[in-house]
């Protein structure tokens, strides 16, 4: 059975901020629907490292899995 990750978290750079990318239509509609004032790239939330832990958390609490790329 394949498993479908739902979000993977992408280095961007050597600095303090991740790109999470949502995989499919259902993970990008709620980051956009529960994400104020996000700044985007390329389709990914920019995210500084220090919020990436708490911000994961409640992408599991939703019922959603996170990998890094």
């Amino acid at each position: 059975m394949t498993t479908t990750t739902d979000f993977t978290v992408i280095t961007y750079g050597h600095g303090n901020i991740v790109l999470l990318r949502g995989e499919h239509a259902d993970a990008r509609d709620h980051l956009e629907a529960n994400v104020q004032d996000g700044v985007w790239l390329h389709g990914c939330l920019a995210v500084d490292v220090r919020y990436l832990e708490g911000l994961i958390e409640g992408l599991q609490d939703n019922g959603f899995t996170v990998e890094a790329a």
